[in-house]
């Protein structure tokens, strides 16, 4: 690997062997991450890696004297899974430039995979960004809301990732994103976790619309702020089942 003559700019396919012989720069991510996160990355890239194969878009970029300037992750993921991997040599990149590009890049989140499944003529995504607009939610809760609230953030990257995503009636998804609008509206402010919770209610059988906004009229404004989706969803318990004995509903 190192004898090779050194072009900037130039795509290498290079072995695991070979990657062994890349020298890691001193702020590199794996030694700066706790142990646990590390794992879990290498665990993510590696299923990818089987998966989908090495992509070239996403190169380790070497500096000149053959130093890892991005991608010890995928270097690890390589060597473990005995797969070629492709580096891009640039002359001209430093470490510090790139632990820095490292640190402040943020990881896609569900409304970009829907974002890209748009840009790649998906209807289905499509209907998710127009539903977006319209109720401002976000693409995760609206998918939730018509797969319901165990679909896990993995199973929603791999649903518009496989092209499977879809809806089975539109209309019907619009009246609950509706109803979930003015539900929201009767509370003194909202997030995702409170959002979650409304939407785990409305999935039960006996689930009453027109009971739940005539509860939170009455009662709405006292609901306490919480860092668990849990305790909103006992809280909405609560005031759904106020003042009623024949019709309630527990939903945990």
């Amino acid at each position: 690997m190192k004898s090779k003559k050194i072009r900037k700019g130039v795509l290498l396919e290079v072995s695991p062997a070979q990657l062994k012989e890349l020298d890691p720069n001193p702020n590199n991510r794996i030694d700066g991450v706790h142990k646990k996160v590390h794992e879990g990355r290498l665990r993510v890239l590696k299923r990818n890696i089987e998966k989908y194969g090495f992509k070239k878009a996403f190169p380790i970029v070497l500096d000149k004297d053959f130093v890892i300037c991005d991608g010890h992750h995928r270097v690890a993921a390589c060597i473990a899974l005995n797969k070629n991997a492709y580096v891009l040599v640039d002359e001209e990149a430093t470490v510090e430039q790139y632990a820095q590009i490292s640190a402040s890049t943020q990881k896609w989140n569900i409304n970009d995979f829907i974002k890209a499944a748009v840009n790649n003529g998906s209807q289905a995504a499509k209907i998710v960004e127009h539903f977006m607009e319209k109720f401002n939610f976000s693409a995760s809760a609206i998918i939730r809301v018509e797969y319901g609230m165990h679909v896990r953030k993995s199973d929603i990257i791999e649903l518009i990732t496989s092209k499977k995503l879809a809806f089975r009636d539109i209309e019907e998804t619009k009246s609950k994103l509706n109803h979930l609008r003015d539900c929201l509206s009767l509370l003194p402010e909202y997030n995702e976790k409170i959002i979650g919770a409304l939407s785990l209610l409305m999935q039960h059988e006996r689930y009453d619309e027109n009971v739940m906004i005539r509860k939170l009229k009455q009662v709405g404004g006292n609901l306490k702020p919480s860092s668990s989706q849990k305790h909103y969803t006992e809280q909405f318990q609560r005031f759904y089942n106020h003042g009623t004995r024949s019709r309630r509903i527990y939903f945990l």
